[in-house]
């Protein structure tokens, strides 16, 4: 399985009575996903892990070209995760990330919708095809809600909390853009699997065909000379992107949480993790709910999987409706076992409509940890 994060243990709370680092030093000094500012000309990645997550911001100015490796003077912010570099591709499960608008626009799943925007946040993946050989390293996008709606909906899953407030996704189970595939061949020969165009940025490819046709794929830190990419830079495997090599929009996007493979790269917390000592950073997080497809009515008995769900705190739900999203009684119905816990997700309010836009949320009792959502669909009865 990847780790994203570049050291053994990063803080996700900031309880009392321990500093929760595992080094019984004391100090508090567990450390934060290892990140990197990529971002090209009038853009930055700034550094709020501890707190607010990373700002991902753009300026309204044309620049001189040289900044990308093309031939771009846009402005692009890129955060880049170090980490992961060297391991199979068939270890990454699911990327999630929460993201908040401070300035621009929010694109096509804000309330009210508004037109797609190179600014909204997408994630990209870095991956070499052929590391035993020459080498065939290529860029991925996934979560990106900027393509055709059909594209969209095949490389991520999108929830707005109904007040602008958003949650973007990625798993195994969906596809994946390949910068310039077409026109350049796909590893592994490997045919689309939602097609819309002849562009790159009209074909989709499952995840789990590339591995399996690829399993000697690898992330990789890299130079991927890619036009869109800064000049002369090493990547790591995982980029959190705002902009595009002609993006002159000024824009600010607040990333608040980032989750790979069930593990929380930030919000990171004050430094003394826990408080219980034992280094793993208790903060829980919410990683699924089964079923994912709820009836309209009630009851729906599902389970919220996930890490550290044992603690206390509330859940909550919204669902789709009508005249906006609905709150809806989430109760637990059962203890809680390792990593999951049994619900009663109560859909029989007259208001609420089928369809995707559900949300389950676990907001703990500890004041240092997070809210933590995962969402769900709803069909007729």
């Amino acid at each position: 399985m990847p780790t994203f994060e570049g050291c053994p243990q990063f803080c996700c709370g900031n309880g009392r009575g321990g500093d929760g680092d595992g080094d019984g030093d004391g100090d508090g000094d567990c450390c934060c996903a290892d990140i990197v500012d990529l971002s090209v000309n009038a853009a930055s990645a700034d550094d709020w892990t501890h707190t607010l997550g990373v700002i991902l911001r753009t300026g309204a100015r044309t620049n001189a070209a040289g900044g990308f490796t093309g031939g771009g003077t846009g402005n692009k912010a890129i955060v880049g995760v170090r980490g992961g570099g060297g391991q199979p591709i068939s270890g990454l499960q699911s990327i999630v990330f929460e993201w908040e608008n401070i300035d621009g626009p929010m694109g096509p799943n804000a309330i009210p919708p508004e037109l797609p925007t190179v600014v909204t946040p997408y994630l990209n993946l870095i991956v070499d095809f052929d590391p035993m050989g020459g080498g065939d390293i290529r860029v991925m996008v996934a979560a990106t809600d900027q393509l055709n709606p059909a594209i969209n909906a095949a490389v991520g899953t999108y929830v707005n909390d109904g007040a602008n407030r958003f949650t973007y996704s990625w798993d195994t189970s969906q596809d994946v853009l390949i910068v310039l595939a077409p026109p350049n061949p796909v590893p592994g020969g490997v045919a689309p699997n939602v097609s819309v165009g002849p562009s790159w940025l009209e074909n989709t490819y499952r995840w789990s065909d590339l591995v399996a046709a690829n399993p000697q794929a690898v992330f990789v830190d890299a130079y991927p000379a890619d036009g869109g990419l800064p000049a002369g830079a090493v990547c790591p495997p995982l980029l959190v992107v705002s902009g595009d090599s002609g993006n002159t929009t000024r824009s600010g996007k607040r990333i608040s949480s980032l989750i790979v493979n069930s593990e929380q790269e930030w919000p990171c917390g004050d430094g003394d993790g826990d408080g219980d000592g034992d280094g793993d950073g208790d903060c829980p997080a919410v990683t699924g709910v089964l079923p994912s497809t709820l009836t309209l009515g009630g009851p729906n008995a599902v389970t919220a999987n996930g890490t550290n769900l044992d603690q206390p705190g509330t859940w909550s739900a919204t669902a789709p409706g009508l005249a906006g999203p609905v709150v809806v009684p989430a109760t637990v119905i059962g203890p809680p076992i390792p990593g999951a816990v049994p619900l009663d997700i109560d859909l029989s309010n007259p208001a609420i409509v089928p369809g995707p836009g559900g949300v389950l949320t676990f907001t703990p009792s500890d004041p240092g940890c997070p809210p933590t959502s995962v969402p769900f669909t709803i069909q007729a009865a």
